[in-house]
């Protein structure tokens, strides 16, 4: 699928012109959505991490999941809310639990096909890339899983859209949807202040420094995301009962670095670090490179930050945390 991106780019190619070509690529679209959904809630089982998160919807209530989960589980309180809400429909079964993922993956689609639009990428190109998404192996995974990670990418793709839409418009609709959209996915998405920080760090430094304003109203979405993720995280974030757990659980992944840096786990860490981020961005720019001068030489300003930055933010905040602890990082 990379190969034929990459070729699309290369070449450009014009291919979606005709009618009887965009109702075949429909009708693709229609046949992978069934064939997806026939295995996320007829042939996809429950594995044990679903199970025992399935557990505190099966036997608590709205009011009940507001505090810890049994069995060191761990999801967004929205998430939560939203599973509980269709079990309370539709009856406590396993295809009900898969709802919220399957419903995430499908709303993602055309999020993601829009945010190609927006960044000025080709209809082709555009539609090539959904459907490296559609079909990536990660991603039909984790929609028959009753986890959060499909809702994190649906989120996400929905707080970039709604940015880009504000910066583009700035009138009073967009920014109360962008204030509205940041303030809530705080709650529905673990991964969502990631990608609020990268916008809003964008925005304002747009506003500041390159448009060179002084209106400080530039500051209202901010203060509700801020007072939004600070009744988060004091309520639901701020020692949290499973915390030592999660460390050991992912640190024996090699996903946290271990205490010790200096140690032959450290290093081994760091080794595998490197190996992920070569399998999962570096390989590609390589075999692929006509993917990334697209999305680099985009015409939208700036739009590459887009990309860069959150990865950017996750490893200062990692960093931060790992020198609390540890203050000769300073000398790795």
């Amino acid at each position: 699928m990379y190969k034929i991106l990459n070729y699309f780019i290369d070449k450009e190619n014009v291919i979606i012109t005709k009618k009887w070509q965009v109702a075949l690529l429909g009708l693709f679209f229609i046949f992978g959505i069934y064939t997806i959904g026939r295995f996320t809630f007829i042939y996809s089982d429950l594995w044990l991490d679903e199970l025992l998160l399935s557990m505190s919807i099966v036997e608590h209530s709205y009011k009940g999941l507001l505090s810890p989960l049994k069995f060191d589980q761990i999801a967004p309180i929205g998430f939560l809310f939203l599973s509980e809400f269709f079990t309370t429909v539709f009856g406590i079964k396993e295809w009900v639990l898969k709802i919220v993922p399957f419903l995430s993956f499908l709303v993602a689609i055309p999020l993601l096909f829009i945010l190609c639009k927006k960044l000025k990428f080709t209809s082709e190109v555009a539609v090539i890339t959904v459907l490296l998404f559609f079909f990536s192996t990660f991603t039909i995974r984790y929609i028959g899983e009753f986890k959060q990670y499909i809702s994190e990418v649906f989120f996400s793709l929905l707080i970039i859209n709604t940015a880009l839409c504000f910066y583009s418009q700035k009138n009073k609709k967009s920014f109360w949807l962008y204030t509205i959209i940041g303030t809530l996915s705080i709650w529905f998405s673990n991964t969502a202040i990631i990608v609020l920080t990268t916008v809003g760090i964008y925005h304002i430094y747009s506003h500041f420094i390159v448009s060179k304003k002084q209106n400080i109203n530039v500051f209202i979405p901010y203060l509700f995301w801020g007072i939004s993720f600070l009744i988060y995280y004091l309520n639901f974030i701020h020692d949290h009962p499973t915390r030592e757990f999660m460390l050991y659980f992912w640190r024996g992944r090699s996903f946290l670095p271990p205490e010790n840096l200096y140690s032959s786990e450290g290093w081994i860490f760091f080794l595998k670090t490197l190996k992920r981020l070569y399998f999962f961005t570096c390989r590609y720019i390589i075999e692929y490179p006509n993917i990334f001068k697209k999305i680099i030489n985009t015409k939208v300003p700036n739009s590459s930050y887009l990309y860069l930055a959150p990865i950017c933010i996750t490893f200062i905040t990692g960093f931060i945390s790992i020198f609390k602890k540890n203050k000769n990082v300073l000398f790795l």
